[in-house]
């Protein structure tokens, strides 16, 4: 920081506005979640203004609107909201004088739009988003751009509505219920979706095809923007495509593979059989490092999933939605 100047960084509970003076060389930072929220944010806006009022300047934020934390999970899918990230800075000039964005995400150009207009913005509070963007569109892909304006469109209308637009009350007030990844391939980006985009994006190389630089950067695009996508969601039937395949008979075993990755490093064999009244499930877990197991829960029903443990999930009536969860 600047000689003399102190960074105060305003989570919970520090975001509260102290009741005593301060001395005037606190530069005050405040963390807001307000970016994708598509709902009221006078809460936030009255807390910026609270800090403005208290240290007779504006503060400067700190937001996630990327893959923060648990949204990390969601491969494949763009956070495209230059719309909203834009628009968020630009209604807030009077209060902010700076944003740091943190936007983690799994393909750096799913944000390329959404760092372009932050950028402007920042810049310039008073710029033209909706100009702005028409202008990228025009430039970037010539005779494509009302294409690639739509496709993007419903990317960010997707992002904020349809992943992040479903809240849940809990004793700490509405938490974002987060779609799984059924949800998010089989109801959000579904296969008619990406098989609009395919469509759209053959029609926009056809419509580029005498622009060979607008092709170009069309062909591009497809392949760095929008390839993710479809290999994500093929990887997801493919993991789907292997539950509807699996069977075991009883009595008999089940030869445990990771999840996620090829390498497999110890042997887990699970033998499912059945008595008269009971279904047995038996595992067999190699471990070749014992002295690393986790075993802190002593007794029922507590935190059990953070130890070393293994799992039983019965669905008996096959909706694969209600269950029962045995955890050893």
């Amino acid at each position: 920081g600047l000689p003399g100047i102190i960074t105060q960084m305003a989570y919970t509970p520090y975001k509260s506005i102290p009741s005593i003076d301060l001395p005037d060389n606190i530069v005050v930072q405040v963390a807001v979640n307000g970016m994708t929220r598509t709902g009221d944010n006078s809460e936030e806006d009255a807390l910026l203004a609270g800090w403005k009022k208290k240290t007779g300047q504006p503060v400067a934020l700190w937001t996630y609107p990327g893959k923060h934390m648990q949204k990390a999970a969601m491969k494949g899918i763009p956070v495209m909201i230059p719309k909203a990230v834009g628009k968020y800075v630009a209604d807030r000039a009077d209060l902010i004088f700076g944003t740091y964005l943190e936007s983690e995400t799994d393909y750096f150009i799913f944000n390329y739009l959404v760092y372009y207009v932050f950028a402007k913005v920042s810049w310039d509070t008073s710029t033209d988003i909706d100009a702005l963007l028409d202008e990228h569109y025009r430039l970037m892909y010539a005779e494509a751009a009302a294409l690639f304006q739509e496709m993007f469109e419903q990317m960010e209308d997707f992002w904020l509505n349809r992943i992040l637009g479903h809240t849940v009350d809990t004793p700490l007030g509405p938490v974002t219920k987060l779609p799984n990844s059924v949800d998010l391939w089989e109801e959000i980006y579904t296969p008619a979706l990406l098989d609009s985009f395919r469509g759209r994006l053959d029609q926009a190389e056809q419509l580029t095809a005498a622009n060979p630089a607008a092709l170009k950067r069309v062909r591009f695009m497809r392949e760095k923007l929008f390839g993710p996508i479809f290999a994500h969601a093929l990887k997801h039937q493919a993991e789907q495509e292997a539950f509807d395949s699996w069977n075991v008979t009883l009595p008999g075993e089940v030869h445990l593979r990771p999840f996620k990755g090829d390498i497999c490093e110890v042997s887990t064999v699970v033998g499912i059989s059945r008595t008269a009244d009971s279904l047995v499930v038996e595992f067999n877990c190699q471990e070749p490092q014992l002295d690393k197991m986790l075993l802190q829960a002593t007794e029922r029903d507590a935190a059990v999933y953070s130890d070393s443990c293994v799992e039983v999930l019965l669905n008996p009536s096959g909706d694969r939605k209600t269950y029962y969860q045995f955890i050893v």
